[in-house]
């Protein structure tokens, strides 16, 4: 009995997975406060590890070169949050006076698509209900949503100290980790090798996905000010690090902008039509045809692959999930290829 419950393909087999899965997934969002830190220090090492070697290898105390790594690397990210939060505050409170904009102009979209298909008298019931409930109640919450969006920026400031405290750590165990390794299971075992692709495919992704999402925010800026575009400057800053969600966060970081330029009363349709044409194509041109040059080489995922561990991985960890899907990915990737039983998942994760 209990070997056809465990038989590969049984109905039991099934369950201890699923109980096994469900299990996991329970303890890494219980454990999310430590575990996202973790991975963002895991990134932050493997991408300033090389600056860290070679200020060692010029005699540089192995402290001293930590320090300047972290700094190399701690800088652009809080001058990042310093241009994010003096950009955001004054949006988020001029947010409220578009309001009424959005709620008025949505409402009569939803009645004209309501009057070409129902009788008078839906058109009537349908119409008041959009006006004194549902309209503005989506509204509210999308404008209660974006000033959110600065609370929790300040938020993640108080874990940056916990992210760069954990890298200190894991650049200073670094220097010997490979000896350890090495002095446990032989030289040039599979875990190295899987190690050591790793970081140089995690540091690839990082580095190309930075560059194309800084081209991609620089893009937006110059286009939505060119238009005329309440704001251009805060919306192409917050699309460099929503271009970090692959696919997802471009279209996201497009919206508002599309939707200030719908309700401005100082812009034609023509204009209108305009930026929502400029940004697909500015999407368009970097997400289908420069990203995959520069950080597909790097990834080799399917991008089915990568939107399942994008929804996963958001349920886990919310929206730093999403962010740090395609690099947990491509490690799990690399690491299953690298055990026989496991090379299987490998291949199905691939493009």
């Amino acid at each position: 009995m209990n070997r056809f419950l465990l038989q590969r393909g049984s109905i039991g087999y099934i369950a201890i997975w699923a109980v096994a899965l469900a299990g996991i997934g329970a303890v890494l969002m219980y454990t999310q406060p430590i575990l996202v830190p973790l991975s963002l220090a895991l990134i932050t090492s493997i991408l300033v590890l090389p600056l860290v070697k070679a200020l060692i290898q010029r005699k540089v105390p192995s402290m001293l070169a930590i320090l300047v790594g972290e700094l190399a690397a701690l800088l652009p990210v809080l001058g990042f949050l310093g241009l994010f939060l003096t950009t955001a505050g004054p949006v988020s409170n001029e947010l409220p006076k578009y309001q009424e904009a959005l709620v008025l102009q949505g409402t009569e979209a939803l009645a004209e698509v309501v009057r070409q298909f129902s009788p008078n008298t839906v058109q009537e019931d349908f119409t008041e209900q959009l006006m004194t409930d549902l309209m503005p109640s989506v509204v509210t919450q999308a404008v209660s949503l974006a000033q959110q969006s600065v609370t929790e920026v300040t938020v993640f400031l108080g874990n940056l100290f916990l992210v760069f405290l954990f890298s200190t750590f894991i650049l200073l165990e670094a220097r010997r980790f490979r000896e350890k390794i090495e002095k446990c299971f032989g030289e040039g075992t599979a875990l190295m090798t899987s190690l050591a692709r790793i970081e140089k495919n995690v540091r690839a992704y990082v580095l190309a996905k930075a560059l194309m999402s800084l081209l991609t925010g620089l893009a937006v800026w110059a286009f939505l000010s060119v238009m005329g575009v309440d704001f251009a400057f805060f919306w192409g800053v917050l699309a460099f690090p929503l271009n970090f969600i692959p696919t997802v966060g471009a279209l996201v970081a497009s919206v508002p902008p599309i939707l200030l330029a719908l309700i401005d009363p100082e812009m034609s349709s023509l204009s209108a039509m305009t930026v929502l044409v400029g940004l697909t194509l500015i999407n368009a041109v970097i997400g289908s045809y420069l990203e995959p040059r520069f950080v597909g080489r790097s990834v080799q995922l399917s991008p089915l692959v990568v939107f399942l561990s994008m929804v996963i991985w958001l349920l886990l960890w919310g929206p730093m999930g999403m962010l740090l899907a395609v690099p947990i990915m491509v490690s799990l990737k690399i690491i299953c290829s690298h055990i026989d039983g496991l090379r299987a998942v490998a291949t199905l994760m691939e493009p």
